[in-house]
């Protein structure tokens, strides 16, 4: 059981994001992540820790990164022990798409091959890096958000949810959820995203819950 973290909107991310994360660090707690958009250039910035939350907190005071539109995680380690590598968000091979994830995907290691077999380059022992080489690939494919994501389901299988940033979809985040929790908080002009309404309580009163498969 993991967290995942999202804020879009006309703040800044990086502050929701970090609390949210606090709310729900009893759902893991052996690595933390965040990424972002910079609002200046449209680039993909992230930041991990391989300890605790407070670890990545206080990284981030000393080497600050921000944007609206962000996203987090907490880590309970199952695929691949807890280390920098191994800590969420994963990424493409160029790094141009990140992910955080809950759930298992069951057929990662086919799908990882596959992907070894196509060029694409691991850095993780996770399931979850599988997420961001396929979703590169279906991208490739398609070339526009919706084809890709419609291919990269249909080829996950297993139970999760999880929600992506794509530097070249800069003010968009991704949502994706099968059998496994994810929650939208609607405000005024933002919206937050977790895996559980605590991450976002007392922000905004209407809350939407996903329904399965979407």
């Amino acid at each position: 059981m993991c967290s995942v973290v999202g804020y879009v909107g006309a703040d800044y991310s990086r502050k929701f994001v970090l609390e949210g994360l606090s709310r729900l660090e009893y759902r893991g707690y052996d690595s933390a992540g965040f990424a972002c958009i910079d609002p200046d250039d449209n680039l993909l910035m992230y930041a991990k820790s391989d300890c605790k939350l407070r670890s990545l907190c206080a990284r981030l005071e000393k080497e600050p990164i921000d944007g609206f539109v962000g996203i987090g995680h907490t880590r309970w380690a199952t695929h691949g022990v807890s280390s920098q590598q191994n800590a969420h968000p994963h990424f493409d091979c160029e790094k141009l798409i990140s992910v955080v994830h809950n759930g298992i995907i069951e057929n990662h290691h086919v799908l990882k091959h596959e992907l070894e077999a196509a060029g694409h380059t691991f850095h993780s022992e996770t399931d979850t890096e599988i997420i961001a080489h396929l979703f590169e690939d279906s991208l490739s494919t398609y070339n526009e958000l919706h084809g890709a994501l419609v291919d990269l389901v249909g080829r996950l299988q297993g139970a999760y949810a999880f929600i992506s940033l794509v530097q070249n979809y800069p003010d968009t985040i991704i949502l994706v959820r099968k059998r496994s929790p994810l929650c939208i908080g609607i405000g005024q002009g933002e919206m937050f995203v977790a895996s559980d309404m605590l991450a976002f309580a007392g922000k905004c009163r209407n809350v939407v819950f996903m329904p399965d498969e979407s």
